[in-house]
């Protein structure tokens, strides 16, 4: 079911630091799964994750495809350079900056 933009509440922010990683993984899915079933989607900050591996990468993309499944919004507000770095190497800008990638540089701390 896809719902307008209008019926939907506003996004659910949500912060994360440290490390997402394979030996934080246990830890983070519990702090986005309040997002899986917030009805306005998500607004993920990411600017103080120190490090992030393809655990982590995975745990973002799928927590991304699950919210956008029913067309809920999900936007990365801030990212940091590790962050942005390995999402660079991997090709996945567009799919996680699609509206900012000429932009991206704003975003990078």
């Amino acid at each position: 079911m896809n719902l307008a933009s209008s019926d939907l509440p506003a996004p659910l922010t949500l912060a994360l630091e440290g490390e997402m990683t394979i030996r934080r993984a246990a830890e983070l899915k519990p702090l986005l799964q309040p997002a899986l079933a917030h009805p306005g989607g998500l607004h993920l900050d990411l600017g103080a994750v120190s490090e992030i591996d393809t655990t982590g990468l995975q745990l973002l993309l799928a927590t991304k495809q699950a919210i956008q499944a029913d067309g809920r919004p999900f936007s990365l507000t801030d990212s940091s350079r590790a962050v942005v770095d390995v999402i660079e190497l991997l090709g996945l800008l567009e799919a996680l900056y699609p509206h900012a990638v000429a932009s991206l540089d704003a975003r990078i701390h």
